[in-house]
């Protein structure tokens, strides 16, 4: 058996830690296994992304004639049997194209981690209005999008965009995906309510980084890791870190990761005057982002838009940091089987928590070794159902 492993990236966020860990897995099974990105880091098969082409060639968004090729020939020359694909916007419709034309000679699987496949600026959020949208779940012809102007770098960019969604929508249909993992059942109500059958999707979980760094004497740090991008709702996190300075002067508010937004974030903290309190490092993974969350007390994440799984408080929970969550498309639903429920709705019922764990910090704390046992076992129901879809009897090859 060969496996394909498929994503437009190898680091940036949530999804590229579950396509690696992913990747690492089935070689760990024994299957012979090759990766394909369009990363910086070396690949079994480097591909074009959007980012890394003359921009004046727009229409390698919309297909990546290169990338078709590179990727067909690829697959015929190793005799891949399964393609694994996570998300493939960024090398164009090209794969989904490639993939249509192989279909009979390989079995394919895909991860969806976000709302690509229903809505064209990947968020159902509306980067104009900032707020979540749906307008455009459901409806065969998405093009409404483009009088909403919902994406957040122009309408230009939204029109390569939703040329892009409407040439997957072609060549994908609802048949060319064997089988659809999704991390949560929020993400699965939302492929069924676009049309997808609801037989054909599988609801996994996401892997989770159960390495310990574990750190007795915690500095009164707050930690936000993550993608720096307007929907994380960053911004809103300095505003309530501004207040809760007041009365806890000692503490640092801790921001890792990269992404858009980081520009106007450091304005804000400037214009608040809490640079002394406030640290902006670059994007970690591994033992270093390891460290930066364990040596936290606390970690925050306060999504504006849906989020499919959050990975964030079950990584601070491995380190004995204590996650306070917004309670906003799956979160919820992923930190009850955990038994976490420092779930906020809103900035002041944030304000309320982080002071509260603060003065109970103790009591919070002790709460964290039941959660730690639940998420390896969410982990290795991960890996179980992952094993069980590579070995599925009957598979073509």
């Amino acid at each position: 058996m060969r496996i394909l492993h498929i994503n437009h990236y190898y680091h940036k966020g949530g999804a590229e830690t579950v396509f690696r860990s992913t990747y690492e897995f089935s070689k760990k099974l024994g299957i012979e296994s090759y990766i394909c990105h369009s990363g910086k880091e070396k690949a079994d098969l480097n591909l074009e992304n959007f980012e890394n082409v003359n921009h004046f060639k727009v229409i390698k968004y919309i297909f990546n004639l290169k990338n078709f090729f590179k990727l067909k020939r690829f697959i015929k020359e190793k005799n891949i049997n399964i393609v694994h694909l996570h998300s493939y916007t960024a090398m164009s419709p090209s794969i989904l194209l490639v993939l249509r034309l192989m279909k009979k000679k390989i079995r394919i699987i895909q991860t969806v981690h976000d709302y690509h496949i229903v809505c064209p600026n990947n968020s159902l959020y509306n980067f104009r209005n900032n707020q979540i949208c749906e307008k455009c779940l459901g409806e065969k012809n998405k093009e409404i999008c483009i009088k909403q102007n919902c994406e957040k770098r122009g309408r230009l960019f939204l029109l390569l965009k939703y040329l892009s969604n409407y040439i997957s929508y072609k060549i994908r249909k609802k048949d060319l995906v064997d089988r659809i993992l999704v991390p949560s059942n929020f993400l699965k109500k939302i492929l069924i309510r676009e049309g997808f059958n609801e037989n054909q999707i599988y609801v996994i979980g996401n892997p989770i980084d159960i390495k310990e760094k574990i750190i007795e004497n915690k500095k009164d740090e707050i930690i936000f890791f993550g993608r720096l991008t307007k929907e994380k709702g960053i911004d809103e996190i300095i505003e309530v870190f501004y207040e809760f300075l007041k009365c806890n002067d000692n503490y640092i508010l801790k921001i890792i990761g990269t992404g858009d937004e980081k520009g106007r974030l450091e304005l804000l903290v400037n214009k608040l005057k809490i640079q002394k309190n406030v640290v902006f490092k670059e994007y970690l993974v591994g033992e270093e982002l390891r460290k930066e969350i364990a040596q936290s007390k606390i970690s925050v994440m306060n999504s504006i838009g849906f989020e499919t799984f959050g990975l964030t408080p079950l990584e601070s929970i491995m380190q004995e940091t204590i996650p306070i969550v917004k309670d906003i498309g799956a979160t919820k639903e992923v930190l009850n089987k955990i038994g976490m429920q420092l779930i906020f709705s809103n900035i002041e019922e944030l304000s309320f928590l982080l002071n509260n764990v603060v003065k109970n910090y103790s009591n919070h704390k002790e709460k964290i070794e039941i959660s730690k046992l639940q998420i390896k076992k969410l982990n290795m129901e991960y890996y179980k159902k992952i094993k069980e879809e590579y070995l599925m009897k009957g598979y073509r090859c």
